[in-house]
């Protein structure tokens, strides 16, 4: 019985449990602001590729052949 009681009282002390509390927390809040932060990017990418493919789409035939570009290219290069 000696055993089982030296092996449950070797635990973490409470500071130390609450310091791994505090550790995970500051893991959880990382990995979420890095998550926001992606996903921020990728909704400010769309909203370019889209203002873009109105700028573009507002050109004649003339003024994308001068970029190198034909209507077919357009929505391609902008998806």
């Amino acid at each position: 019985m000696a055993n089982c009681t030296n092996t449950i009282g070797a635990g973490p002390s409470t500071a130390e449990a609450r310091a791994l509390i505090a550790e995970g927390l500051q893991l959880l809040a990382r990995g979420a602001a890095v998550w926001i932060v992606a996903v921020a990017d990728g909704i400010v990418d769309r909203l370019d590729r889209a203002r873009e493919r109105r700028v573009l789409s507002g050109f004649d035939d003339r003024a994308l052949a001068d970029l190198g570009l034909n209507r077919c290219d357009v929505d391609v290069l902008t998806r």
